[in-house]
């Protein structure tokens, strides 16, 4: 092989190279980027602190009255230290409440791993709060608006399908 051909193999290989180590590092960071801001939703990173308490969080998502007493960890969540239910507060003309699970995990555990494993959860909104993480999902409900008055105490919504 001549001398220029074997450079133009050489800087081939190299340009494929490079274009492999950017894509990895595009990757890695976007990889990076999904599990901070799990660790976020779960509460464990972040410095942010929820506004407001249970109480305040149950009036603005719940029917007056309607709040379950909390109960420990169940077979659905496993990791959980308290689960509670409660009917909306907002449902849509006509229709009936939805049910809003409210919980609290450990900051380390990655909640939404944890609710993406039961088919009727496709949104929940969490934040931290005394070393925990506060979560409510709605149980069967793809209405957006249900979560949205939380955000004014500091939960992020996540979309799990």
């Amino acid at each position: 092989m001549s001398g220029s051909r074997r450079r133009g193999v050489w800087l081939a290989v190299t340009g494929v190279a490079v274009i492999v180590v950017a894509a990895t590092v595009a990757v890695v960071a976007v990889s990076a980027e999904r599990g901070r801001s799990d660790s976020v939703t779960a509460g464990g990173a972040s410095e942010r602190r929820l506004s407001g308490d249970r109480d305040d969080w149950t009036a603005a998502v719940c029917r007056e009255g309607s709040m379950t007493t909390p109960s420990r960890a169940t077979f659905r969540f496993p990791t959980a230290t308290a689960i509670a239910c409660c009917a909306s507060s907002k449902t849509p003309a006509g229709s009936p409440p939805e049910s809003i699970m409210m919980g609290r995990w450990p900051a380390d555990v990655a909640v939404g791993k944890e609710l993406s494993k039961i088919p009727a959860f496709s949104q929940f909104a969490a934040g931290p709060a005394d070393g925990d993480a506060v979560v409510c999902a709605p149980t069967a409900s793809v209405d957006r608006a249900l979560l949205r008055p939380l955000m004014a105490f500091g939960f992020t919504i996540v979309f799990l399908h």
